[in-house]
């Protein structure tokens, strides 16, 4: 018993010393320092633009639409011509032209398209595509 007293009164005395030592601690006055400020980073460069989509045309699409139909993907045409027994829609590129041949649909009673002529300068396959592509992105609504 006298071994608990003792250990209570040792632990009465440090929570005593602790709250004067707590207590004589002196205050700390912090100073205010002026931060300069953040050096500026270079700007972020710009990604490169993003290449531009060309409308991409299969005028294989064509075949089987009538007049209103090809209209409505393409517009209006820049010439047209009646060949007899077809009308020919003629479409201009840059140094090329795009004909559609519609016949008359003896079932439905309505010019459809049944075929089609990429004209060119130059008559190569890369020449044609090329011309395809200036068509798709000057005519082809989105």
């Amino acid at each position: 018993m006298r071994l608990r007293g003792l250990l209570l009164a040792l632990l009465v005395f440090q929570l005593a010393g602790c709250e004067n030592i707590e207590e004589k601690q002196p205050v700390l006055e912090l100073e205010t320092a002026t931060i300069p400020p953040a050096p500026k980073l270079p700007e972020a460069t710009k990604p490169p633009p993003r290449p531009r989509q060309v409308a991409r045309f299969d005028p294989e699409t064509l075949i089987g639409l009538n007049e209103q139909q090809t209209a409505d993907l393409l517009g209006r045409p820049a010439a047209i011509t009646d060949k007899s027994p077809a009308t020919v829609w003629e479409y201009q590129g840059r140094g090329c032209s795009l004909d559609v041949f519609f016949f008359m649909d003896l079932d439905s009673q309505r010019f459809r398209a049944l075929s089609y002529e990429v004209k060119a300068r130059h008559q190569s396959q890369q020449a044609k595509q090329d011309c395809l592509v200036g068509i798709g992105h000057r005519y082809v609504r989105q």
